[in-house]
């Protein structure tokens, strides 16, 4: 869990354990009806229906309706959930509704590319004599480690945090600093409110140490980091590119992966100067973004006076 967020989580986590069998209830009906529409879907592509026709908005509705209230599952991925769509892209937001609400299956994966060939045999077929492909971008593993040889020394982020566990969930802001060179660090603040009680934390990390700074202790904290605890570090396993999106600060490459704990991240790394410009990690349905707004202004990080620190 993110460093800062450690306390809270520690104070909810009870809860958590007491509230799985009925979370996992609560999803079974949303994973009956997508099962069942998937099938309907699947038919409406072989047959070459192109859009989804008005008839299935009651089926629809229904999933809408079931589907509303689960935290992971943002409203407007609801939304497209409506007759009138194109039938492969319906298919593909049932798909991803899918891998949010239950862990992905290989038969799962394996009717998603059937239900999809014909879309794509059409495409291929179409742009066959078109203009040449445009120039390869570079590996996720390299687009990962862009950050890491780019000329930013620092920079500055903006956080946001959605926390759910069990019935529990919060929201939490703040923003922070992180230094790539001559040696990364990050410094960051959250703000959020549990049970009306305005709660503050802070952590810094540097030198392979993470301190930790939360309400109910007033001196700091220290233990090892890791990468998945510092947002200055992109680096990742099981690396895959996703594609090429417009952010407010240009153009980027978006990469899907791994951290050292096993959990997914998004990172988008700007084409242009290799810059960092946004990291999205999931942990247990949780959410934790930060993006980056502007670098090099000098920015340095220390560790907390050692007569602040829990001895």
């Amino acid at each position: 869990m993110i460093g800062p967020l450690g306390s809270a989580n520690r104070e909810i986590r009870e809860a958590d354990r007491r509230d799985q069998q009925r979370r996992l209830a609560r999803l079974a009906e949303p994973r009956r009806l997508t099962d069942h529409l998937l099938g309907e879907l699947e038919e409406l592509n072989l047959d070459g229906v192109g859009t989804v026709p008005d008839g299935y908005e009651p089926e629809l509705a229904e999933l809408r309706e079931q589907l509303e209230g689960l935290a992971r599952v943002r409203p407007r991925l609801i939304e497209r959930l409506q007759p009138g769509t194109r039938t492969a892209e319906l298919i593909d937001t049932v798909f991803i509704i899918q891998e949010i609400i239950s862990p992905p299956r290989l038969s799962a994966v394996k009717t998603r590319t059937w239900l999809l060939l014909p879309i794509s045999a059409i495409v291929i077929a179409g742009c066959g004599n078109g203009a040449a492909a445009p120039a390869k971008p570079p590996t996720a593993q390299e687009i990962l480690a862009r950050p890491d040889t780019a000329n930013v020394k620092d920079g500055h982020f903006t956080l946001v945090a959605h926390i759910v566990s069990g019935n529990i969930a919060f929201d939490a802001t703040g923003d922070g600093i992180i230094v790539v060179k001559p040696q990364q660090a990050s410094r960051f603040t959250m703000q959020t409110t549990i049970a009306g009680q305005p709660l503050k934390f802070e952590a810094i990390i540097i030198g392979g140490k993470e301190y930790d700074l939360s309400p109910d202790n007033p001196h700091w904290t220290v233990k090892p980091s890791t990468n998945s605890s510092n947002p200055s570090s992109f680096k990742g396993t099981d690396a895959t590119y996703i594609g090429e999106d417009t952010l407010p600060q240009g153009k980027a490459w978006h990469v899907k992966a791994k951290d050292d704990g096993g959990n997914p991240f998004e990172a988008w790394v700007r084409e242009s100067d290799g810059y960092p410009l946004k990291y999205a990690s999931t942990m247990q349905g949780s959410t934790f973004t930060a993006t980056f707004d502007r670098f090099n202004t000098g920015q340095t990080i220390s560790a907390p006076p050692a007569s602040d620190i829990q001895q």
